[in-house]
């Protein structure tokens, strides 16, 4: 087969000579950090919270995906309000807000508290993904832009790897209503420090004008950013078992205590991580010596969505915890693949309308959070057991191939924007 030819493709704005590696590390690294370790207390606290308010498993899918619902409905405003008011603006007011909810957490007094403030917490976190890709957009050239984009990756895929064992020990030894108030308070902290380390810091970021109900139409008129929605779907299925389910299923399955299950919970993402920085410096390097897009996307992004869904299918039909702890690590190893792959692709589609595509794939993503944990706890308590409930992200993780081999990244969309003022 002949392989793709490479396109010239001109980015929407000039980005500096100089990457400023600085500040990504310095501002945006630690703010996806925190929103994952937000995410992660959760996970890690959900034997606690279901036996002190006697929850069953499928009202603690409802609390795990309610931040996913509203997450995934903010994603399209959110992609709009920042190309709008700008990234400093819109994450800043995300990190404030969702801290705040956390802050709230130890309040909930019940299921229905604990649902209202993850539907809050969803809402809060919305803008950062949009704020911080269009930031990564814009600072960096294309060619760097892989790398710059895994950094910020391996922070939400690190969180996991240092908050499952320091969550673990904390609940431990405080309340759970501790570490949820700990964690919101370095959150409301991180939200200052952004706006007053950035108050110089994106010249390139600035508020645009831009009609919210013509870009919205522009997205919605491409059947390619359909099947980019349909690929994150995929790559998310998979990752929401890890998200969710996983504390629980070694705790059920295999009899692991709290503190074991959140040691052995954090091998899996920091597989993840070095997967993400590992994959960001084999696209850059791909796209610096072919010129090609789609080399530099496509083939480790199908590798990635085939070792996931293959790898937790197989989890199933194993015993011994060496063996699968390292078909976790390796399933999400390549989610991290895949995931490096489809921004990659939203950055290489979404041209000057990168927040709003971003958003567009983000609430596909995110839809599959709300969606896929809800189905597996409902197969599980019906009586069909784990290993079914595993076959679910396997499928929808095959067809998310399908849908890369047909998105084609290398033929790039008609999505500029006239008169667009940065």
């Amino acid at each position: 087969m002949r392989a793709p030819q490479a396109i010239p493709h001109v980015p929407a704005t000039t980005p500096p000579v100089r990457p400023p590696w600085r500040p990504l590390l310095a501002l945006l690294f630690p703010i996806n950090l925190l929103l994952a370790l937000d995410r992660n207390v959760m996970v890690m606290a959900a034997p606690l919270i279901q036996h002190e308010f006697h929850l069953h498993l499928a009202q603690m899918a409802v609390v795990f995906s309610a931040m996913a619902w509203t997450y995934a409905a903010g994603q399209l405003p959110a992609g709009l309000l920042t190309e709008r008011f700008g990234a400093r603006v819109m994450l800043g007011l995300a990190v404030a807000g969702w801290s705040l909810s956390t802050l709230l957490m130890p309040l909930a007094g019940g299921f229905a508290g604990l649902v209202l403030l993850r539907l809050l917490l969803g809402l809060g976190q919305a803008p950062d993904w949009s704020a911080s890709l269009v930031t990564v957009q814009h600072w960096f050239a294309p060619a760097s832009r892989s790398r710059a984009t895994a950094v910020l990756l391996g922070a939400m895929y690190v969180a996991p790897v240092v908050g499952s064992p320091l969550t673990g020990w904390l609940l431990q030894t405080w309340p759970w209503q501790g570490c949820f108030a700990l964690y919101g308070v370095v959150g409301v902290l991180m939200a200052a420090l952004w706006m007053w380390g950035t108050r110089t810091r994106l010249p390139h970021t600035r508020p645009t004008h831009v009609t919210p109900g013509a870009s919205l139409r522009r997205v919605l008129e491409q059947p390619r950013l359909w099947i980019a929605g349909a690929l994150y779907f995929a790559v998310v299925s998979v990752q929401s078992f890890f998200m969710s389910w996983l504390p629980t299923y070694l705790m059920q399955v295999h009899g692991l205590s709290l503190r074991s299950s959140g040691v052995l919970t954090a091998l899996p993402w920091l597989s993840l991580y070095v997967s993400v920085t590992v994959a960001g410096q084999v696209t850059d390097r791909v796209l610096r010596h072919t010129g090609s897009i789609w080399w530099a996307r496509v083939p480790l992004g199908l590798l990635g969505l085939l070792s996931g869904g293959i790898a937790l299918l197989a989890i199933g039909r194993l015993q011994g915890m060496p063996s699968i702890i390292a078909l976790l690590c390796l399933s999400l190893a390549g989610v991290g693949a895949a995931q490096v792959c489809v921004w990659g692709c939203v950055q290489d589609l979404g041209d000057a309308m990168a927040a709003t595509v971003t958003g567009w794939v983000a609430l596909w993503g995110n839809a599959a959070s709300g969606i896929i944990p809800i189905i597996m706890a409902l197969l599980v308590e019906h009586g069909h057991g784990w290993d079914t409930a595993l076959r679910l992200p396997f499928v929808v993780a095959m067809a998310g191939a399908g849908c890369l081999l047909a998105l084609r990244p290398h033929h790039p969309l008609t999505l500029r924007r006239e008169n667009r003022h940065v």
